[in-house]
């Protein structure tokens, strides 16, 4: 068998498999699925996804549809997969979940629609 070529390294424990850095949310967001009154809050947010906590453990190899508006008001749909979804702990007596979506980038409308929320990564957004 032969190894790829380049800058490949082999996933260790405690390394990260993300291909881009995620930048530090700066306020608390609260949302939804575009579909559904699922509430969500943003956790991190970067060039090749997002995660999220809620109160459901999203489905292995799911793919769902993500409305954000921005303080400016600019509402913004992604469409991402599902990359991870593990246990974060407990509140008000529910089990809570950490899942990390990567984006399903199809069309330059969808690459757009990432960078604004790149753009707007630094100030409150909200969840349509």
């Amino acid at each position: 068998m032969e190894l790829p070529s380049g800058d490949w390294k082999p996933y260790t424990p405690g390394s990260s498999r993300r291909d881009s850095p995620r930048l530090e949310v700066e306020a608390i967001l609260d949302g939804l699925l575009t579909r559904g009154n699922l509430r969500l809050t943003l956790m991190d947010l970067g060039f090749g996804g997002f995660a999220v906590e809620s109160p459901i453990a999203f489905s292995p190899g799911s793919s769902h549809a993500f409305r954000f508006v921005t303080t400016a008001g600019v509402a913004v749909s992604v469409r991402a997969e599902l990359v991870y979804s593990r246990p974060n702990g407990q509140q008000e007596g529910m089990e809570y979940f950490v899942s990390g979506f990567k984006y399903l980038v199809t069309t330059p409308e969808d690459g757009r629609s990432i960078d604004i929320l790149i753009d707007a990564a630094n100030s409150p957004l909200t969840f349509l």
